[in-house]
């Protein structure tokens, strides 16, 4: 088989929650091209740490890809992935982001306050004080799980046995997601996080560019991100990188 024509594994890191498609996997799907693994649809990591984080990650992958892809606010933790690799694997991230600190702030305060209300100050105090107190996902757990279980009461009527799973299962979930954007995040000194490795490779839309002196490779595909996962140029892309050797960082 010619190199261009060989079969390139991939790292996909695409966040599984239920309000965000796994888009990424859609396109990639059922392409002779490669063959996929899915690490965060096996194990979402319980830590805010991104060093942990990734750790954890590279675990699901086991050895290394040969191209890491990551979409939005997974490209901090796929740049951490690959550089636990002695080769290090081609990246390809799908309208790159770096979650602020605030962000995370923002999306926990919105949690706390839950479906009835809108955030208030009080819920960002709480929040901040949550991610400093050492983020203990079992208080927040419980402190989210009370907060669903008294509203699917007040929606069924009245406590019922099946309620409390439900209402914990949603809690988990929400956790999940704030560890993934809060180990994306970082910390305030960890500029690993938002610089580009070598020979990375952004696939931007129009409404999503990086930064000016972003050092990565660009290709802008459509104006949104709907037109890159329209088509077959990202699958191109990501192909295009399982296709070049990758040098030994010795």
């Amino acid at each position: 088989m010619p190199e261009s024509a060989r079969t390139a594994t991939v790292a996909v890191l695409d966040y599984p929650g239920p309000s965000m498609p796994a888009r990424t996997k859609s396109v990639l799907l059922g392409d002779d091209r490669f063959s996929c693994t899915y690490p965060l649809e096996l194990h979402l990591p319980n830590t805010t740490s991104l060093p942990e984080y990734a750790a954890a990650v590279g675990d699901n992958i086991g050895e290394r890809p040969d191209v890491v892809v990551a979409y939005c606010a997974a490209a901090p933790i796929a740049r951490e992935v690959a550089r636990r690799f002695a080769m290090t694997p081609r990246l390809v991230l799908v309208n790159p982001e770096v979650p602020g600190a605030d962000r995370v702030i923002r999306e926990l305060a919105s949690f706390l306050a839950g479906d009835a209300r809108p955030t208030e100050s009080e819920d960002r105090r709480a929040a901040a004080a949550w991610l400093a107190d050492g983020a203990d996902p079992d208080r927040l757990q419980q402190i989210l799980g009370d907060q669903h279980l008294a509203r699917l009461e007040d929606q069924f009527g009245g406590p019922q046995p099946h309620l409390r799973p439900i209402a914990l299962q949603l809690a988990t979930m929400q956790i999940a997601w704030i560890h993934h954007l809060a180990a994306g995040a970082g910390g305030p000194t960890d500029g690993a996080t938002s610089t580009a490795i070598a020979d990375e490779h952004h696939l931007v839309s129009a409404d999503h560019r990086c930064e000016p002196d972003c050092t990565a490779r660009h290709e802008v595909f459509g104006e949104s991100a709907e037109e890159i996962f329209s088509g077959r140029r990202l699958a191109d892309a990501v192909a295009a990188a399982g296709s070049r050797p990758v040098p030994d960082r010795g």
